[in-house]
């Protein structure tokens, strides 16, 4: 179950002319009506009155709402939003992060087939969770967004959610110095409905972890379409000799070791990398690492080097969709370089830059003296340019919130 959202900001390249709704035909206006509405976000109380009175005189309008948010405040208000002026309404979104009984009651007895929680504070209310109070299929309707475990007590409280029908989509499991290592070998055998994506969260001080539990879990859940393990700190990385320690990390070995023997081990370090599952019936399977693959590489640049490891990237994991890059403040990725290296992924379908100001550099050069802002123009042309001269490159992120890495990760 995905959660109808609004699209995030981003570069999308279009080959074809995009004309603005109002010069289309009124047919074609229908056509898109519904997209245009499918989601509704109610932010005070004076939206819920305008958002019923709007559908009351407007049945196009109300038949194509489909997802709409409530902030934790308006819930209360949920049985103000009757259910007929929303005929074809799939879900509700909160940021509620604790169930109460008026809540589970609301939830229970509205027509709207689902509800997304960003996620849960736990430990939950024991008042709560009471036998006598929930039946096995009370949070039948409630999917989490995203839910984070650090402990083996918080994988116990949130399975105390699940027992009671509750789903959920993405499940981060934060591992650090200190904690007992989560994915020990009996972590395949825990259930985690709904689960689509597992994201492991890790630093340099992590303990050692073994992926022997996969192949049971992936099993155990039909949805689990992608893992990623990422460095929890994002302002910093991971040296290549981290998936080097025993036992290790399967799906990275061959690629370090190659790395290694190029003399390229202290030119980069890797943010983040991800696996996808093969969908089935796919003719693509590994005879190593069975119906799993890496998909996607999020790369620290502390040496250029003509993208030399892009190379190796790519001979070991010929069907990534999405790369990352982010670069020392020193620097400079020729944009030549970086094309033809991007070039070789025939898989890749998005691209994302972390603070990329140096990769931008010789652009802004470009930019007339009097543009207003050069760094934008400079963002603008060079990803334009990426996306015209390869073409199966469909996203472009830019992620700015971040300063880049050191050169000392310790």
């Amino acid at each position: 179950m995905s959660r109808i959202l609004p699209h995030k900001n981003r570069q999308e390249y279009q080959t074809t002319e995009l004309l603005p709704l109002s010069m289309v035909n009124c047919q074609l206006r229908r056509i898109c009506f519904p997209f245009l509405f499918s989601y509704v976000e109610v932010k005070g109380h004076p939206d819920v009155e305008k958002l019923t009175a709007l559908c009351a005189v407007n049945k196009d309008f109300a038949a194509s709402i489909k997802s709409i948010d409530l902030s934790h405040f308006l819930f209360p208000l949920l049985s103000q939003l009757p259910p007929s002026h929303f005929p074809n309404l799939v879900q509700i979104n909160s940021t509620c992060n604790q169930l109460t009984i008026p809540l589970i009651t609301a939830i229970k007895f509205h027509p709207a087939p689902t509800f997304f929680f960003e996620s849960f504070t736990l430990p939950p209310s024991t008042s709560i969770l009471d036998s006598q109070l929930l039946s096995p299929s009370d949070l039948a309707k409630v999917v989490l967004d995203q839910q984070t475990v650090t402990d083996e007590l918080k994988l116990i409280d949130i399975g105390k959610y699940l027992s009671r029908g509750v789903r959920v989509n993405v499940l981060v499991i934060t591992l650090n110095t200190f904690t007992t290592p989560l994915l020990n070998e009996s972590f395949g055998e825990r259930k985690f409905p709904g689960l689509r994506e597992l994201s492991i969260q890790v630093d340099p001080g992590t303990r050692p972890f073994t992926l022997s539990w996969l192949s049971k879990l992936a099993r155990e859940h039909p949805l689990l379409m992608s893992i990623v393990i990422q460095d929890n700190r994002r302002v910093r990385t991971l040296d290549l000799d981290f998936f080097k320690r025993e036992p290790i990390i399967p799906f990275l070995e061959s690629f370090v070791d190659q790395v290694r023997n190029e003399g390229l081990i202290d030119t980069i370090s890797i943010r983040s990398f991800g696996i996808s599952r093969v969908e089935p019936g796919s003719a693509f399977t590994s005879e190593r690492f069975g119906e799993w693959y890496v998909s996607q590489m999020s790369f620290h640049v502390h040496q250029w080097g003509s993208g030399h490891f892009l190379h190796l990237a790519h001979a070991s994991f010929p069907r990534i969709v999405k790369l990352g890059f982010s670069t020392d403040r020193s620097v400079a990725c020729p944009f030549d370089d970086l094309v033809k290296s991007l070039r070789r992924f025939p898989s890749l379908e998005e691209v994302y830059f972390v603070q990329p100001i140096s990769m931008f550099e010789e652009y802004i050069a470009m930019q007339a003296p009097n543009c207003s802002n050069n760094l934008e123009a400079a963002i603008i042309q060079y990803t334009s340019r990426i996306s015209q001269q390869i073409p199966n490159i469909k996203t472009i992120f830019i992620d700015d919130q971040f300063a880049p890495p050191k050169k000392d990760r310790g």
